[in-house]
């Protein structure tokens, strides 16, 4: 007899399904031009823009706080963006920034992918996290030429703020605004300047959302195999890789554990690149 879970997951589309559909794409950030080629290739689908007010679920320069964690943002916006469009289908792209938890002068870039069937209520999110950002701030009186050049500028746009009144000018590319922004909001000596995160006048970030798009594209055409759901795929690791020398379990990741997000379905498989085992300058025991 067919599980409770399995009764739920009849009205989710399957892989074969998606292909040649419409997909609202929540943004005003252009962020069309990271999600397209890849659903473009992998579904022969259409992107199409939905608009909406993506800031009203959060904006980077703190003026509108994020309701939710980033993940249930991400699943609003495509939410949102295909109710706005009358498409079954919505995607989304939500950002995280911050410093590494244990080398804090070494920052962190995550993008959250998000793909939503209004129809089901089925969800996919695909998470990609490294250290390719050029996220990063310059206090009142710090070298100015130094910063400019590390986060790319005039390319990267920059944000500034009045450190006392948290009054701020965003979107700047050229010297002139720059030049006219310090005036405007008091002079270098009280104004902090901050990589400006938004998609469409950060390039560095932009390539991120369509790696991460190209993700989640692919994972979405992986059918789940109890279900069929589409975008089964890779949700956990697990850690023990076994010493090579000593058999002992290290840190090193032995396996990926792959869900599904309709019915639960779990497997763990084994890592990508072969590996079975650890080198022994990785063992804690052989290195106790």
């Amino acid at each position: 007899m067919p599980s409770t879970s399995q009764f739920q997951c009849q009205s989710i589309p399957t892989v074969e399904s998606l292909k040649g559909q419409r997909f609202a794409l929540a943004t005003r950030h252009g962020k069309e031009w990271a999600f397209a080629p890849a659903f473009e290739t992998v579904f022969g689908a259409e992107i199409v823009v939905a608009a909406i007010d993506t800031d009203a679920l959060g904006t980077f320069d703190g003026d509108v706080p994020r309701p939710m964690d980033a993940v249930s943002v991400v699943i609003e916006k495509a939410r949102r963006g295909a109710t706005a469009l009358g498409l079954r289908y919505g995607l989304a792209s939500e950002g995280t920034f911050g410093p590494h938890p244990m080398l804090p002068i070494l920052p962190i870039t995550t993008e959250h992918v998000a793909f939503v069937d209004l129809k089901s209520g089925h969800s996919v999110v695909e998470t990609l996290s490294n250290h390719s950002t050029n996220f990063s701030h310059l206090d009142p009186g710090g070298d100015l030429e130094a910063f400019l050049a590390r986060i790319g500028f005039p390319h990267h746009a920059v944000l500034a703020r009045n450190v006392a009144t948290g009054t701020f000018e965003k979107g700047l590319n050229t010297r002139p605004d720059l030049e006219a922004a310090f005036e405007r909001l008091g002079g270098t000596a009280t104004v902090r300047l901050e990589t400006d995160m938004r998609a469409h006048v950060n390039p560095t970030r932009m390539i991120q959302i369509a790696i991460a798009a190209d993700r989640l594209a692919y994972r979405l055409s992986m059918p789940c195999p109890v279900c069929a759901a589409p975008g089964f795929g890779s949700s956990d690791v697990l850690r023990g890789l076994p010493c090579i020398e000593c058999g002992s379990p290290t840190d090193l990741v032995r396996a990926e554990v792959c869900s599904c997000s309709a019915c639960g379905t779990k497997q763990e498989v084994p890592r990508r690149d072969g590996r079975t085992h650890a080198d022994a300058v990785d063992c804690p025991v052989c290195n106790s």
